[in-house]
């Protein structure tokens, strides 16, 4: 990983890689998806729990964090060592160790090892898995890591962005959309999922079939906090890289009054 720089932002300490794209986007923007997570910091409340995979450097974790207090949790999983190693650190350097749990493992629809492809110094959130028998990432499914982990006996969102692997997350994670019905927010990008043999379409199929209604921010990605409009959606497909806001009838109340006419 290239030179680190500290970035301070309203929305916390970054060391974050520089030139790097999302660094980038911490100094223009005081947030990597600014109105992002406006969206989310109005639909999460104090105590709920967040699981992000994917987590990258803590971007969207330091945040949350804050948002959930200290009766909440955050569990990270990152499996890219360099940007773990950021991940732990951020969390460290904005105090937020009692409430953000990391895990230096990936995600999948069974266990398995990967290897982390070559990575762009200048956009490392887009570095993603390749599967290696022999490779040094372990993945595992997140329905078996909650069955080894019941102290998190509830789960209020279920945050996914892994480069493609999005659709082999949700299978692995079929029991815990089951059982807690959390939100689930996603990132869509056809390419990437193509890349790993998965389309939206299939992502839609596994959320339509368990009952979830679709939602986006259709204002500026990297726009201000306050700036995102949310939409209810009719399907998945899109040209353009989004993240979808996939909501169970139980939380449905959280994203009612925010929902655009």
């Amino acid at each position: 990983m290239s030179t680190l720089i500290t970035v301070e932002t309203p929305v916390g300490v970054f060391v974050a890689p520089l030139g790097d794209l999302i660094t980038g986007q911490l100094i223009r923007h005081g947030a990597h998806a600014g109105a992002e997570l406006g969206l989310l910091g109005t639909v999460l409340g104090k105590g709920d729990i967040v699981i992000d995979i994917g987590a990258h450097i803590g971007t969207f974790a330091v945040p949350l964090a804050r948002v959930v207090g200290v009766d909440g949790i955050v569990v990270c999983f990152e499996p890219w060592p360099a940007s773990y190693d950021l991940l732990d650190l951020n969390v460290e350097l904005n105090g937020l160790g009692r409430i953000v749990v990391t895990r230096r493992i990936a995600m999948g629809d069974r266990p398995g090892r990967f290897r982390v492809a070559a990575v762009d110094e200048e956009n490392t959130g887009a570095a993603h898995l390749e599967a290696d028998d022999d490779g040094p990432v372990a993945a595992v499914t997140l329905d078996g890591w909650m069955s080894r982990n019941p102290w998190l006996d509830r789960l209020d969102l279920l945050k996914i962005d892994t480069e493609g692997m999005e659709l082999a997350v949700l299978t692995g994670a079929a029991a815990t959309l089951e059982e807690h019905s959390p939100m689930v927010y996603a990132e869509i990008a056809e390419e990437q999922l193509g890349r790993a043999g998965a389309t939206s379409a299939q992502i839609e199929s596994v959320l339509r079939d368990r009952g979830y209604r679709l939602f986006r921010n259709v204002g500026e990605r990297h726009g201000w906090d306050s700036q995102f409009r949310l939409v209810e959606i009719p399907s998945l497909s899109a040209e353009e890289l989004f993240d979808v806001l996939a909501v169970p009838d139980a939380h449905l109340h959280r994203v009612a009054p925010l929902v655009a006419a």
